[in-house]
């Protein structure tokens, strides 16, 4: 696993606070979400709050049936 990967970073304590997933299961989603990302198999979602203020993307995950934010600033 790569504990330093943005993905990882962000995806799992969202997982764990906004899903109720254990780290574990949180960790293998988060795996899956990365290597749909390396396949380039994954649209990713980026919608601006303002047209001055960014938001963070996001990528649907099926495992969760929602949004997951893949990176944060």
């Amino acid at each position: 696993m790569y504990p330093d990967n943005p993905v990882y970073c962000t995806a799992i304590p969202f997982l764990m606070s906004e899903c109720g997933m254990d780290r574990a299961r949180a960790s293998g989603v988060a795996k899956g979400m990365l290597r749909r990302l390396r396949r380039g198999k994954v649209i990713i979602l980026y919608v601006p709050e303002s047209p001055v203020q960014s938001e963070i993307p996001k990528m649907y995950v099926p495992e969760v049936g929602r949004f997951v934010p893949v990176y944060q600033w």
